[in-house]
């Protein structure tokens, strides 16, 4: 009746070893996601809590995966950053939301955005207070966008902000107080339809 029974959620793998007692399972679980392996053994599990058990493995490769939900940016996303406006939200302490549009954001890799923040107002100001950000690019010719959920890194010196620095400057802007990095935690799509706010990655 027990075996050694492996089932599949798409990146996920769970495979247990059952072995049957008198008064309940003795039960080894291991489950990877990508290159990350738990493994866990119970001693005995009463009959009365199997259900329970196998319930909390399924919350647990639920929430893995949620973790391992990769965020990178596609060939597509990448050409509307390019082409089109971005606009970016933060939020202050007290709560009180602020949009504006940054036409410096750009791509710095896969993972990552990063604009140059030359006024030094109110988005700057949230990003040190803690805020994240949010940004949304959109294309109406197509009726496509993206939101860019992330998490600012604020640099005023090294090869980074140098670089960019220069960039501004050859532009014929002022060298910049800061440069920011947003490196991505989540992917939502703008395109209307029924995937209209979804996460995508």
């Amino acid at each position: 009746m027990f075996g050694t029974p492996q089932s599949r959620v798409t990146c996920l793998k769970l495979s247990g070893k059952f072995i049957p007692k008198l008064d309940g399972l003795f039960i080894v679980s291991t489950f990877e996601t990508g290159s990350v392996k738990r493994e866990f053994e119970l001693s005995v599990i009463p009959n009365n809590q199997i259900i329970s058990y196998l319930k909390y493995l399924i919350h647990l490769i639920k929430s893995e995966r949620s973790h391992t939900i990769m965020a990178k940016l596609t060939q597509d996303m990448k050409e509307m950053i390019l082409t089109q406006q971005c606009f970016h939200a933060t939020v202050s302490t007290e709560g009180v939301p602020n949009n504006a549009p940054k036409r410096s954001t750009r791509v710095f890799d896969d993972e990552t955005l990063i604009f140059s923040e030359g006024t030094g107002g109110t988005t700057y100001k949230n990003i040190l207070d803690g805020s994240k950000v949010s940004v949304a690019v959109v294309n109406r010719e197509i009726l496509d966008g993206f939101r860019f959920l992330g998490t600012p890194e604020v640099l005023t010196s090294g090869d980074i902000y140098e670089k960019s620095a220069e960039m501004s400057l050859k532009a014929g802007m002022p060298k910049p107080k800061a440069v920011i990095l947003i490196h991505i935690d989540e992917i939502h799509s703008l395109k209307p339809g029924p995937m209209a706010g979804k996460r995508i990655a």
